[in-house]
């Protein structure tokens, strides 16, 4: 009888699911130094940055939605896919105009995303800016909104 073992094939997909999550972590939490290291090891595994975790969250995501440009700049610098969707259709524009992050929307909009991209439920970033303008009446959430209304007003 013989015997196939899959350990190590489990055990570096443990490891890379995890690389992952602490990667998304970092990205959530805005460290650059530890979010550098982490996409330096990933790349010797031939693995990239842009690897999608929970409902296809990538670490750009959550870097959009907590209002890390920072991150989006070293991302775009090594070539990693922004332009990747989640589960429910939303962008990175999405992400970051429904958490009324306004220097990361101006930065995606500097970089070609499209202020009239749709989601899965047809809302567009305008439409998340204006619901989150709405829940956090803050400077930031105003300052979004307007700058995606005037970019949507220039977009034919």
């Amino acid at each position: 009888m013989i015997e196939i073992s899959l350990a190590a094939e489990d055990t570096r997909s443990a490891f890379d699911a995890e690389t992952i999550d602490l990667l998304i972590e970092c990205a959530k939490e805005g460290d650059l130094p530890a979010f550098q290291a982490i996409c330096e090891k990933l790349e010797k595994r031939s693995l990239n940055a842009d690897a999608q975790g929970f409902l296809g969250w990538t670490p750009a995501h959550w870097a959009a939605r907590e209002g890390h440009v920072h991150i989006l700049v070293y991302l775009h610098d090594i070539h990693a896919n922004l332009d990747i969707v989640d589960k429910k259709g939303d962008t990175l524009l999405h992400k970051a105009a429904s958490n009324g992050q306004y220097r990361v929307c101006q930065w995606l909009l500097e970089h070609g995303f499209n202020v009239q991209a749709k989601n899965n439920h047809q809302r567009t970033p305008l439409d998340l800016a204006r619901q989150h303008l709405g829940l956090a009446n803050t400077s930031e959430a105003a300052l979004t909104e307007a700058i995606l209304a005037r970019e949507n007003a220039n977009t034919f």
